[in-house]
């Protein structure tokens, strides 16, 4: 499953794979299986429309690893 979020302050509605879409509220989340993830939803996520994150215990094809962050030493 994914969990894509709308980051608008309005509503969205986005088609998926199989003819059905998704509507979003502003700021809602709903979860979506991975094999009803669309090229479109995908193009929503890079221009920051959306976010989508796999949820715990489940892989995705399409989702990127974030990478790590390595905190800066103070100054002294």
């Amino acid at each position: 499953m994914i969990a894509i979020k709308n980051l608008l302050f309005q509503p969205l509605a986005i088609p998926l794979t199989g003819g059905q879409s998704l509507h979003l509220q502003p700021r809602e989340t709903q979860e979506v299986p991975d094999n009803q993830i669309s090229h479109d939803l995908l193009a929503a996520e890079k221009r920051g429309l959306i976010h989508m994150e796999t949820k715990a215990g489940t892989q995705s094809a399409n989702s990127k690893p974030k990478p790590t962050r390595r905190k800066r030493k103070p100054r002294a």
